[in-house]
């Protein structure tokens, strides 16, 4: 719980990508479960996630965006992780941008 991300990439045994963990989604869990519940059965399996690579311009991965797959999007390079985009990251990308914009008026 030490990490300043609210999602995590779980990986399998070789290191690919498997799925992503919300850690406030660990608060829902009842203490007593957190003992034997899996960190897998919690995440969004990666079949289920957005993807995209890391050269995708980020306008078509919102756009391309489907109801059951939002944010966040695992951003692969093949089988290895390159990224995580959340909300969070879009905010701040949208904030900057128009700080950008309010200086050239």
């Amino acid at each position: 719980m030490q990490s300043r991300h609210s999602t995590l990439v779980l990986t399998d045994f070789e290191g690919h990508p498997s799925g992503l963990l919300h850690l406030p989604r660990l608060a829902t869990i009842p203490t007593p479960q957190r003992e034997t519940l899996r960190l897998r059965d919690v995440a969004l399996p990666r079949s289920r996630c957005a993807t995209c690579a890391p050269e995708d311009p980020v306008e078509g991965v919102l756009e391309g965006l489907s109801p059951g797959s939002g944010l966040p999007v695992l951003v692969c390079d093949g089988q290895h992780v390159a990224g995580v985009i959340t909300a969070t990251d879009i905010a701040r990308v949208v904030q900057r941008h128009a700080l950008r914009g309010s200086k050239k008026q």
